[in-house]
């Protein structure tokens, strides 16, 4: 396994700072240990690390077997990374009730390790065509120093190894299922709607290894079309910006250890036109959204609750020094997304003039996006958190809709819990779509 640190933009005569600061950090942490809170941040991320299985990309099989693989790699019985959870209670019980546990490990397996490599990547227009020479150059000696003959052998050998045909007792070694271990029953995910102080509660009971996810989501089809061109900015900014009584750093450390992540995101959809009337006609159907998210542990259901209350009731924009840092780091970044990523965006440019979801989708997701972030960093940035304010004001008057996943315990912590949050945080019933 390799552990790694690493900055970005900074110039390569500094590199040996960089080494430098490094490791007077992990001398500071071998001599001073880590604060509490630190460490309380670090372990809630590894938590959801080992008790989540987040599928990226492919059959959620596959992620599963690659859980399998970090051990097997290194010959441990192929289970034993699904669930880490035992060892790790072991090792935050064994860094409690020992102070200089994580300072030796700090030093026997990072200070004191000689395989260590200081790496520098800059840009260069002649890179590649010095790498072609040289491959070329070491092809060429590589070949006046090697037997053709014994080279054709090996890879005649290879080819008859690859061609052969194993016998059923090899095919037999290799883990596979038949059709007939799966089971043909569809497991449906059933949501079950209720109503909480007068507002849609959506529910999911599933098993979720303790974990609440928790989505409240506010119609952004209430406000006026031309606010949806901030909404995007807003999303990434209500949570990292600070509260009027609190700053953005702090309240970031409560986040981090109350919970495994919290989040705003933007959605559009469009119900089948197909549906019965009377589903149609459903306040909550085919409509924009911005939803607040939070996941956390069962036992840390009320701090992440706290903190989406304050980040609702609090949230003022005033520090605007820290807002132009996000609103700069988001244009930069979406520019910088621009050339790996050109031909998604062409896709929904051109989608756009199909249909209001597209259309929409492209406002928040496509180039309007990235012009419209460039417009937020680089006007007056009071006029910014002006608008930013009056927006997300108007948002919290539409009222709202809350969906819970989570086991039955969690379910039940969370309905204990709502009653006192919608009260304190002002949520309100949905209220329709804005005429235009």
């Amino acid at each position: 396994p390799l552990t790694g640190v690493g900055l970005r933009g900074c110039e390569k005569k500094n590199a040996e700072k960089i080494r430098k600061v490094i490791f007077e950090t992990l001398t500071d942490i071998c001599n001073n240990g880590i604060s509490d809170d630190d460490l309380a941040a670090t372990c809630m991320a590894f938590e959801f690390s080992i008790r989540e299985n987040v599928r990226l990309s492919g059959p959620h099989s596959l992620s599963i077997l690659n859980r399998c693989m970090q051990g097997w790699d290194y010959d441990c019985k192929p289970w034993e990374t699904l669930d880490f959870r035992k060892n790790f209670s072991y090792i935050k019980n064994k860094i409690k009730g020992d102070k200089d546990y994580l300072p030796y490990l700090t030093r026997r397996n990072l200070l004191s390790n000689k395989s260590t490599s200081l790496i520098t990547v800059t840009p260069s227009a002649s890179w590649s065509k010095k790498r072609d020479a040289l491959e070329k150059e070491t092809i060429r000696n590589l070949l006046s120093k090697t037997d053709i003959a014994c080279v054709e052998k090996k890879v005649s050998k290879m080819i008859a190894f690859q061609n052969k045909e194993e016998s059923d007792e090899e095919r037999a070694l290799i883990p596979h299922l038949n059709i007939k271990d799966l089971s043909a029953k569809i497991e449906k995910i059933s949501t079950k709607k209720e109503e909480i102080c007068g507002l849609n509660l959506f529910v999911n009971k599933e098993n979720t290894n303790g974990i609440v996810y928790f989505n409240l989501a506010f119609p952004a089809d209430t406000l006026k079309a031309e606010d949806y061109s901030c909404l995007s900015s807003l999303c990434t900014s209500v949570t990292q910006v600070g509260l009027k009584d609190e700053s953005w750093d702090s309240f970031m450390h409560r986040v981090q250890c109350a919970t495994g992540s919290f989040s705003v995101y933007p959605r559009t959809g469009v119900a089948a036109k197909n549906l019965p009337k009377e589903v149609l006609d459903l306040s909550y159907v085919g409509r924009d959204w911005l939803v607040f998210q939070f996941k956390a542990l069962e036992e840390k259901t009320e701090e992440a609750f706290s903190i989406l209350a304050d980040c609702l009731n609090k949230t003022d924009f005033s520090d605007t020094v820290r807002l132009q840092d996000l609103l700069n780091s988001r244009a930069n970044s979406l520019s910088t997304s621009l050339v790996p990523y050109g031909h998604i965006y062409a896709s929904s440019r051109a989608g756009g003039f199909t249909n209001r979801v597209c259309a929409v989708r492209e406002i928040w997701d496509g180039i309007t996006d990235i012009e419209n972030a460039k417009k937020m960093a680089s006007q007056n940035i009071e006029e910014s958190a002006k608008l930013l304010r009056r927006v997300f004001s108007d948002l919290k008057k539409g009222g709202a809709v809350i969906n819970i996943i989570g086991t039955a315990a969690g379910i039940k912590i969370c309905k204990n819990i709502l009653p006192k949050f919608i009260k304190e945080a002002d949520i309100r019933p949905l209220k329709g779509r804005r005429k235009n």
